[in-house]
């Protein structure tokens, strides 16, 4: 039994409810068996999903073979590519019918303003450090103007794209993605939202994923602009931000946050090799 448990619960149980009926004859999502949003019986409303078998691509990578990874890799990436596929009049955000209830369209600006909201004005300094936030806003500034030219920004997003929201499959022989989970921070918007999370622990130089992953994506139908993967990581950084920015956050959390962006600002200038590679 899944269970909605934040402010807006109806709003979030009925647009995940509706996302997942649109995506069932898609790709491997959890079916809706049954659902109630009248909270009579139950103080929140409620989704029954179909039993999905797996375990999370996040622990096979850890200890699965170097073909089998590279095979899901490929599957991850064609899967992104369908997901992708599906459009909307507008970027934003979903009401409870997948309307766009608020548009956003990212730009530099409004880069720069989600950034300052969470290390200047939010909890970021607090758990980031004065220095490291300063050096990161620098950074920034220097290459908000990259996401002046996203490309389209009204595509289905699944906004948690990573290993831990991936099932895979391993009872038969040749490992097969079985489920994508966790929809509840869905909206419409750049594809590239969904590319920086899913590699944000991907080593560059000499990954296995990512040449099956992005060439996967591709041949699927999914379109990279020219410098796709450093704009990836800069949509990625909002989201990293956006995880420090709570008055309360630990100790681990905040420190592995910190390792990813600094590493993200030293490893900057390779990424352009990597993705001149796929366009």
């Amino acid at each position: 039994m899944y269970f909605v448990s934040t402010v807006s619960k109806i709003l979030l149980y009925e647009m995940e409810r509706n996302i997942l009926k649109m995506l069932e004859e898609r790709i491997q999502v959890p079916k809706v068996l049954y659902s109630d949003s009248s909270c009579a019986g139950l103080q929140y409303p409620f989704l029954i999903l179909s039993w999905m078998e797996g375990v999370q691509l996040s622990e096979y990578m850890q200890n699965g073979q170097h073909q089998d990874i590279a095979s899901l890799a490929a599957e991850v990436g064609g899967t992104l590519a369908k997901i992708h596929h599906i459009h909307f009049p507008d970027g934003g955000f979903f009401d409870d019918s997948l309307n766009i209830e608020e548009t956003v369209k990212l730009d530099k600006n409004n880069f720069m303003e989600f950034i300052e909201g969470s290390l200047v004005t939010g909890y970021g300094r607090k758990h980031l450090g004065k220095d490291t936030c300063e050096e990161i806003l620098t950074f920034s500034r220097e290459h908000a103007s990259m996401l002046d030219c996203l490309g389209e920004q009204n595509c289905l997003v699944h906004s948690d794209f990573n290993p831990l929201n991936i099932l895979v499959d391993t009872r038969k022989k040749g490992c097969t993605i079985s489920a994508v989970l966790d929809w509840e921070y869905a909206f419409s918007g750049s594809p590239l939202f969904d590319i920086g999370n899913m590699l944000r622990y991907e080593r560059i130089e000499d990954s296995d994923f990512i040449p099956p992953f992005i060439s996967a994506y591709q041949k699927e139908g999914g379109i990279l602009p020219k410098e796709w993967l450093q704009q990836a990581k800069l949509l990625d950084l909002i989201a990293l931000s956006e995880l420090v920015n709570k008055e309360v956050c630990g100790t681990a959390k905040p420190k592995d946050i910190k390792r990813l962006m600094l590493k993200m600002m030293i490893e900057w200038e390779k990424y352009d090799a990597v993705q001149t590679s796929y366009v």
